[in-house]
């Protein structure tokens, strides 16, 4: 499984086609709850990493760089796949920070999350473009060794969304509304990418399915209280796949936005791509804004209008935006609720979850003047 260059030679080297990919209908392989990783649950052979940091560097920078110093220490932040940052020293003087993730097979039975070579190929790929707001990647070699790739990208010395006050939400809200404006005008390059999953109807009702049955493990009232959501479900997937595609990150929740605020704005970048898909942007935005006041999921949604605009995108129609947010709602609460399992979360948690599903699907299937100010 050698490959040269930074990139393996193949995204899809196990063979995976994702585009267009089945309904999801099975229940199983909803996924193991992540592990935080320990410093000794791997081990990495620095000499081999030092090779592959001058390699990667070299074709980068389009000229020879030799590693004559390395320090790696974990990330804390390690959860799904180990992590390094990795600080090497150059033999011109120079220093880099780098960020490892070292891609394995973890949650790969996860309907959203189909291996390594997704977020290899969106880097390669796709999100290697001028001011995206996401890491610079240096490559992503196989390492025989550890049986994993090194995903080598730029380390961010600062914290996640969850650390920061609102007006960096408002600023990821303004970047995420200018990258989806971006890919949506790229949407051939992003289905001939590969390695991404269509958001489309068939996807959601594979969600909305799978909730239904671990409702159906909790009893007899959550079984019926979800057969009852799912009768008159059809407007939330049917708005979804209607929607204008773009590039979709799919777990943007806040601990996958990196606000660094050395720079004025800040930059934001997004991390952690095993689940993008191609789909309707506003469920990126829904994710993100999660768990906010009113007020505050006001201004993301006009921080995110306001990139999209920036960017050079007509901004949509209130009426659509709001019902894409809606049905944006409802599957994400499903998407939570069909995880209650394997998060061991208790039967308050499900109710909850249905509630919010609930809610959504009545306000779409209100009279439209009544969705105009959402």
């Amino acid at each position: 499984m050698a490959s040269r260059g930074r990139f393996p030679d193949e995204a899809g080297r196990r063979g995976v086609s994702v585009v267009g990919g089945d309904d999801w209908a099975s229940v199983e392989g909803v996924g193991r709850r992540s592990k935080s990783w320990r410093p000794d649950d791997i081990e990495v052979d620095e000499a081999t990493l030092g090779a592959s940091v001058a390699r990667a560097l070299t074709e980068r920078c389009g000229r020879p760089v030799r590693v004559t110093s390395l320090v790696r220490r974990p990330s804390p932040y390690a959860t799904v796949f180990p992590a390094d940052v990795v600080e090497v020293r150059l033999a011109d003087g120079g220093a880099k920070t780098l960020f490892v993730k070292y891609l394995g097979t973890e949650e790969g039975d996860h309907p959203d999350k189909l291996g390594p070579e997704r977020e290899i190929g969106l880097y390669r790929d796709i999100l290697d473009g001028e001011g995206l707001p996401v890491v610079r990647c240096y490559g992503a070699p196989w390492d025989t060794r550890l049986g994993r790739y090194q995903l080598l990208l730029e380390h961010v010395n600062d914290w996640n969304l969850k650390y920061h006050d609102l007006s960096a939400w408002y600023r990821a809200a303004h970047e995420l509304g200018r990258l989806h404006a971006w890919f949506a005008q790229r949407v051939p390059m992003l289905e001939k990418c590969g390695v991404l999953t269509r958001l489309d109807g068939a996807y959601v009702w594979g969600w909305a399915r799978r909730a239904g049955e671990e409702a159906a493990r909790r009893g007899p009232i959550l079984r019926n209280r979800l057969q009852d959501l799912l009768r008159g479900y059809h407007p939330v997937p049917a708005t979804l796949e209607a929607a204008p595609a773009t590039l979709v990150h799919n777990d943007l929740s806040p601990k996958n936005v990196i606000a660094d605020r050395s720079q004025e704005p800040a930059r934001i970048c997004l991390v952690d791509w095993e689940s993008a898909g191609i789909g309707c942007g506003l469920l990126d935005l829904t994710n993100l804004s999660y768990g906010l006041d009113e007020e505050a999921q006001t201004r993301m949604r006009e921080s995110y209008r306001t990139g999209l605009t920036a960017a050079g995108a007509e901004a949509p129609e209130g009426n659509d935006v709001a019902r894409q947010a809606l049905a944006s709602e409802a599957h994400k609460a499903l998407w939570r609720l069909a995880h209650c399992g394997v998060w061991d979360l208790p039967e308050k948690a499900v109710h909850g979850f249905a509630a919010e599903a609930e809610a959504a699907l009545r306000a779409l299937l209100a009279p439209v003047p009544d969705l105009g100010e959402r």
